[in-house]
């Protein structure tokens, strides 16, 4: 029972502590099914290379065999011939000299294992670029909540200066209705704030494998805003670790090894051989048992037929893997440029927002005043404060996506 207790409250304490984006990053890609694929590459390869290896292992065979003839020699001066002969052979051949084969087949197997695992990290840089969006759509929602929060302030507030102002004359029960009128439609958004997180807390939830993202009933999961530092001056590149031009060097790297591997084929095997035999006397001067001993060599010419028609082949394969290259080099500029245009249009509404808040607070106040002088309505009062709201929320809507928007960036030029 101990036990059980004390896992429950570090289960607790580790929900309770606020999720960063890279470490729901690295949550999701150990929770993403594909993930495991990884362990298959590595076990995959790993026989692969030891069967390889197993091919310098002497090479036995046994064989028997029983044969009956007819219309032998019966009169000889060697002796009578047998009808029948039966007996067994065992052989052992051991190689020397592959031309490089097995070597070649061993690197096969790592080139292909570090193309499959590249191939996956492209894979999980989707899986990143998912699970930012949740988690900047989660942090905007909170933004937006904390802003509608205040706005209720506002208004409560402004109810309790309506009431004042209704006992001294200056207000009518109206404008207490239009008071509540404003606070039950800053309810309804607050709901349907908190509707739309769940559904992103779920879904992101389930991408990293803890849904709901609840700590207990109605104690929401926080999120930690990421500290990252939008791009000062645009210049285009790419990280030496992008995964996508690593699954292009792995692709070139592979085909050096298949051009390796084709030439090995042309290449002759030398061995070693050593056959024992066994058999009844076929006739008396031949012995029952013998052993033959010697060096084979073997040189095959039918890799010539299709060798100009391989190479061609991985010709192509190398000038089509550049043109993917120059292709993703393309598309990925354009998509920095992008998120970098984005980033600098953000910057200059962010310093417009702030000069917005401020003029919409100064009206907000000066509307006040005139509300207690009796030379401004309340529904007047009402508006400004909506109004110093909506700037507020909008300025909150600009720094968080500027935040994602250089995230986005960074993703970008690591894909």
């Amino acid at each position: 029972m101990l036990g059980i207790l004390l896992g429950f409250l570090f289960a607790h304490t580790a929900l309770a502590q606020p999720l960063t984006l890279e470490r729901c990053k690295q949550m999701a890609r150990d929770n993403y099914p594909a993930v495991r694929q990884y362990d298959l590459i590595g076990q995959s390869a790993r026989l692969t290379l030891e069967n390889a290896t197993k091919a310098w292992l002497p090479d036995v065979s046994v064989s028997g065999i029983g044969v009956g003839m007819t219309d032998v020699l019966k009169a000889s001066p060697l002796g009578e011939m047998k009808n029948g002969v039966y007996g067994a052979s065992v052989s052992v051949r051991q190689t020397v000299y592959d031309g490089g084969q097995i070597g070649a087949q061993r690197q096969l197997a790592q080139a292909q294992a570090d193309v499959d695992r590249r191939t996956l990290d492209v894979q999980m840089d989707e899986v990143d670029e998912r699970v930012e969006q949740l988690f900047f759509g989660v942090l905007l929602l909170d933004e937006q909540r904390a802003e509608v929060q205040l706005l209720q302030e506002q208004l409560a507030l402004s109810e309790q200066s309506v009431r004042s102002w209704v006992q001294h004359g200056l207000a009518s029960e109206s404008d207490l209705d239009l008071v509540a009128v404003q606070q039950l439609e800053a309810e309804q958004q607050l709901l349907r704030i908190a509707a739309l997180r769940r559904t992103y807390a779920d879904m992101l939830g389930y991408f990293i494998g803890r849904s709901p993202l609840t700590v207990s009933e109605g104690e929401d999961l926080q999120l930690q805003r990421p500290t990252a530092e939008a791009e000062s001056r645009f210049a285009p590149r790419l990280a030496e670790t992008s995964s996508t031009l690593s699954l292009f060097s792995a692709q070139e790297s592979l085909l050096d090894v298949q051009r390796k591997s084709l030439n090995s084929r042309l290449r002759p095997t030398v061995g070693l051989f050593l056959t024992g035999a066994y058999h009844n006397r076929l006739m008396p001067i031949v012995r029952q048992s013998n052993l033959m001993a010697g060096v084979s060599v073997s040189w095959k010419f039918g890799a010539l037929y299709t060798r100009k028609n391989d190479l061609a082949l991985l010709a192509h394969r190398r000038e089509q893997i550049g043109w993917q290259r120059e292709a993703f080099l393309f598309n990925n500029g354009l998509q920095q440029r992008e998120a970098y245009g984005e980033i600098a249009n953000l910057r200059q509404q962010m310093r417009l927002d702030d000069q917005r808040v401020a003029l919409q607070e100064n009206i907000l106040e000066k509307t006040r005043l005139k509300v207690e002088k009796g030379t401004e309505t309340v529904n007047e009062l009402l508006r400004q404060t909506l109004s110093v709201s909506k700037a507020r929320q909008q300025r909150s809507a600009h720094t968080m996506l500027l935040l994602q928007a250089t995230c986005r960036l960074h993703l970008i030029q690591e894909k």
